[in-house]
């Protein structure tokens, strides 16, 4: 797995081929992003951000499909 600050994560085999690509958004932050996946599961999680967008991305290792995000909360909401 490969996350990037052009917004996108990816999935390859052990050939090196693309498995599958999910685009996220394009990143719009002076440093950029980049983001080192965590595989729990059947699912891989990553902080997108750190821009206005920021999120929690949980994606379905085996073909990107996202089975649920959530929101970054809001300062001063409960």
């Amino acid at each position: 797995m490969s996350a990037s600050g052009f917004g996108g994560v990816s999935a390859y085999d052990f050939e090196g081929k693309e498995a599958w690509h999910r685009d996220l958004g394009k990143i719009n932050h002076m440093f950029g992003n980049a983001v080192s996946p965590v595989l729990h599961g059947d699912l891989c999680i990553l902080n997108f951000g750190p821009d206005e967008k920021a999120r929690l991305v949980a994606l379905n290792k085996k073909n990107g499909e996202p089975p649920g995000k959530s929101s970054r909360p809001k300062p001063g909401r409960k």
